[in-house]
Formats: structure tokens, C-alpha cells, sequence
């Protein structure tokens, strides 16, 4: 990150180990970027940080990934959810034409409107 935005920043990493938080650390000073107490923090969770802190950008690795979410797919003129099936000792995908109530009205909600073939 450049020096000039990140001495702006007050960065706080959100890691439950502490051997993580040590080596985590390490690494940061090594940048050499002036990482200083007043700029970096370590919380063990989210619950934390103070939600009056946050303005502007969360940077986030990993933490996307694990969200739990809904995909769709366009497929013969309908709309199904992707799911996933165990198959020959491998996970696959497959579709399933029953939409929550939930999910349908997410997806006219927000206008998802998908071509065949397309996946949201």
C-alpha cells in the first residue's frame, strides 16, 4: 500500500490465533511501511471493532469466500438454483427448479433478470 494512503489507515485484521496475530505482525513490520500502534490493531473477532470506526473501505481476504450465498442459472427458459451433490466420490453441481420464496423475491426485488445460460 503507499505510504501516502496508508498512514491514513487504521487497519485492523480480524484473526482468532494469536500465533497468526505474531506472524502477522512479523510480516507487517518487515514491509517497512510505518505500520505504527496507532495505525494497526488485531481483534479476535468482528464483535470488536467499534462500527463507528469503519469509514470508507473494508479490505477482506478470505472472508467473501465463506459467506453463504445463492446462485443461479438460467436454463431451459427457468431459473434454478445451483446446488451442490456427492457423485462418483467428487462434489458437482447441479440444478434445482424449486426456488425459496425467499430467494424469489430477492431476485424480483433486485430485477436479477438473467439470458439462458447465465449464471448470477
Amino acid at each position: 500500500i503507499a505510504s501516502d494512503f496508508s498512514h491514513r489507515l487504521s487497519y485492523q485484521i480480524i484473526e482468532r490465533s494469536s500465533h497468526l496475530q505474531s506472524r502477522q505482525a512479523a510480516r507487517l513490520s518487515a514491509l517497512g511501511q510505518g505500520w505504527g500502534e496507532e495505525h494497526l490493531s488485531w481483534k479476535s473477532a468482528i464483535e470488536e471493532v467499534d462500527s463507528n470506526s469503519i469509514t470508507g473501505v473494508v479490505f477482506s481476504n478470505e472472508l467473501v469466500d465463506a459467506l453463504p450465498v445463492h446462485r443461479v442459472r438460467m436454463a431451459d427458459q427457468r431459473l434454478h438454483e445451483i446446488c451442490v451433490s456427492y457423485k462418483s466420490g467428487r462434489f458437482v453441481e447441479c440444478l434445482d427448479h424449486r426456488l425459496s420464496p425467499e430467494l424469489i423475491k430477492y431476485l424480483e426485488t433486485h430485477k436479477v433478470a438473467l439470458s439462458e445460460g447465465q449464471t448470477s
